[in-house]
């Protein structure tokens, strides 16, 4: 853990690595979530020679008899390692103009959902919003959503 200067707050930096086709969808969920809890955390993309704590990758995986219509996972595989797996036999609308055109189920609203899991966010009954159980939203949060995810993880945390 690293400190911020400015502001004299613990800042937990978190790497994250990730599969090429995935890396400009896990960069943008990544900002979401510095923006949301600017000052306290910040998850950038992981850099060689680093210690990854989130990998993000497409996987066979995910979907079971008990979750037939699950499409993405979030697990703590180890201390401060979780794993996020995109099912791998879904379309998957990874580029902007295949996210506007609905071109698929949408990459960054389910990258940006199961990292709300690292922070052990619950799932929320609002369906626009990000963490709804059927991956809600577009990726991006309103701010009464930024400061309702905001307020949980400072209640949760001793910052």
């Amino acid at each position: 853990m690293t400190t911020n200067s400015t502001t004299a707050m613990p800042l937990l930096i978190l790497q994250v690595a990730t599969d090429d086709p995935l890396r400009s969808i896990v960069k943008k969920a990544c900002a979401v979530w510095s923006d949301v809890l600017s000052g306290h955390v910040a998850m950038v993309p992981w850099e060689r020679d680093r210690v990854v704590n989130v990998i993000v990758s497409f996987g066979y995986d995910v979907r079971n008899p008990e979750h037939p219509d699950r499409v993405a996972y979030c697990e703590n595989v180890g201390p401060d390692l979780w794993s996020i797996r995109l099912e791998k036999d879904i379309k998957w609308a990874v580029t902007p103009w295949q996210r506007f055109w609905g071109n698929g189920e949408d990459a960054l609203a389910a990258v940006v959902h199961e990292l709300g899991h690292v922070f052990d966010l619950p799932h929320a009954s609002d369906p626009s919003w990000v963490m709804h159980p059927e991956i809600g939203g577009n990726g991006k949060l309103s701010t009464k959503e930024k400061e309702s995810y905001r307020q949980f993880f400072l209640t949760k945390v001793d910052v």
